[in-house]
């Protein structure tokens, strides 16, 4: 080996900080009080250097493509800054998306690099900060600094959300003091988005798994379909938690990724609460320049449409996630001429129909988002059609396990119902003392009994973090 590649082979010999590891958690520490220990001005470099460290903890290659991605965006945002010029926006946007197909597409290209982890969320960073710059709706920064902690901020490298720059800048440029209570409740957040993910959604994800394979069929296979939908939110609602914990932690509070997404009582309504900062970013940057709803109804289809092709494309560049999209812009029109002004009654009884209806459209429609080709989805919903009464044992599951499966979903359903009106944690940090301590024995408890020796499967990657 070369001695001056030295840098190369480092991460292979150090365990990633992956954000279930304990490695993170000491990283997370670390970072959390060296923020605090330096001024406000050195404050940027500090975690600059630590979001640096934890990307070429996965690999070299990951840190190289962020800061080479990320050190043009900031050379476009001067040449935007000083000429203001809408060519110049218009050829940033086409290079970002151009790089991003690029890495996507490795069979179209003829390529076999590294798909680098989180691109697509920091790209869709800097396009942000590029556009609200050209638009005048952030005042931007000529440091440096700033600009790249925002970008390569750790905490949302792996799966999101997508933040916006101003209220980052806002905070990371002023002097910052110690918060026990944001301390407090941003590590118990992270502590809860750990545990959701290796408890609740690991177990859930892997009974998922069994209970749709090609043996099965009928209830076992409809089990399957509707037991994934809670694996997939659980999966991206987990490391949600964890970000927003840690960026609390680091004294930042990002806005909230999901809204109890499967109270909503119809589609419309779901996309409001389902990874909000990604709607949110399309509605602003794509639906609204496209014309948004101001231009008739037929021009609002198109380009609903439109958002929903990009948003599925923006998952992966294959088939099966474009139809994911499109079926969900094509329904969203339906919904919206055929109930589109009975939607818009408060009804007790319209919410209690429009929740379930909305969960189970939802939930089939996350087969061509999970299958990767039509023969796959077309063959679970023939299973599916196939009379079979529901086995917890022809899953491969025993009867306490069938219990706790049950336990957790009920659990997971309560917590969202209480979620719809209140803010949990802030609510568990003002509880007495002695019953805090008692919650955190329980976790504890459940988390060594059900999440590490409970069974046979280990903590899986973030389904998000691949995108």
């Amino acid at each position: 080996m070369i001695i001056g590649d030295w840098y190369l082979t480092l991460p292979s010999k150090l365990e990633s900080l992956a954000p279930l590891s304990i490695s993170y958690a000491a990283f997370l520490l670390a970072a959390f009080f060296l923020c605090r220990i330096f001024s406000a001005r050195l404050r940027p470099l500090v975690l600059i250097i630590a979001n640096c460290f934890f990307l070429y903890s996965f690999s070299f290659e990951h840190l190289k493509y962020a800061l080479i991605l990320s050190g043009i965006g900031y050379l476009l945002s001067l040449l935007i800054k000083r000429t203001h010029r809408k060519e110049i926006l218009y050829l940033s946007i086409l290079l970002y998306i151009g790089i991003l197909s690029y890495l996507k597409l490795p069979a179209l290209f003829q390529h076999d690099h590294l798909l680098p982890l989180g691109i697509s969320f920091y790209t869709f960073k800097i396009l942000s900060y590029l556009i609200d710059l050209f638009r005048n709706t952030t005042d931007g920064t000529y440091n440096p600094l700033y600009y790249f902690s925002y970008v390569l901020f750790f905490p949302c490298i792996t799966a999101g959300p997508i933040h916006r720059f101003d209220g980052f800048y806002q905070v990371i440029r002023n002097t910052q003091t110690f918060d026990y209570k944001d301390a407090k409740n941003g590590g118990f957040r992270v502590i809860l988005g750990i545990y959701e993910k290796i408890v609740f959604c690991d177990y859930i994800a892997s009974v998922s798994e069994k209970a749709m394979s090609a043996e099965l069929s009928g209830w076992n296979t409809l089990l399957g379909i509707l037991l994934y939908s809670f694996a997939i939110y659980l999966d991206f609602d987990s490391y949600s938690n964890i970000a927003l914990g840690s960026a609390r932690l680091l004294g930042f509070r990002l806005e909230e990724n999901f809204q109890t997404p499967y109270l909503a009582k119809s589609l419309k309504d779901f996309w409001r609460r389902w990874h909000i900062s990604l709607s949110s970013f399309f509605r602003d940057y794509l639906y609204i320049p496209l014309g948004g709803n101001r231009k008739g109804k037929l021009i609002r289809y198109r380009n609903l449409l439109i958002v929903f092709a990009v948003s599925g494309i923006w998952h992966g560049f294959a088939w099966h996630y474009l139809l994911w999209g499109l079926l969900h812009g094509l329904l969203l029109i339906i919904e919206d001429v055929l109930f589109g002004k009975l939607l818009k009654k408060n009804s007790i009884l319209l919410t209690l129909i429009g929740i379930p209806v909305t969960f189970t459209v939802v939930s089939f429609l996350w087969l061509p988002f999970r299958m990767e080709n039509m023969a796959e989805v077309l063959a679970v919903l023939k299973r599916l059609s196939i009379a079979q009464n529901f086995s917890y044992e022809a899953i491969g599951m025993t009867l306490n396990e069938a219990y706790w499966l049950l336990a957790v979903t009920v659990i997971v359903i309560l917590c969202d119902l209480l979620r719809y009106r209140r803010n949990l944690i802030e609510d568990y940090s003002r509880l007495y003392f002695p019953l805090r301590w008692i919650g955190y024995a329980v976790l504890v408890i459940t988390f060594l009994i059900f999440g590490m020796y409970g069974g046979s499967f280990e903590a899986s990657d973030f389904i998000y973090q691949f995108f």
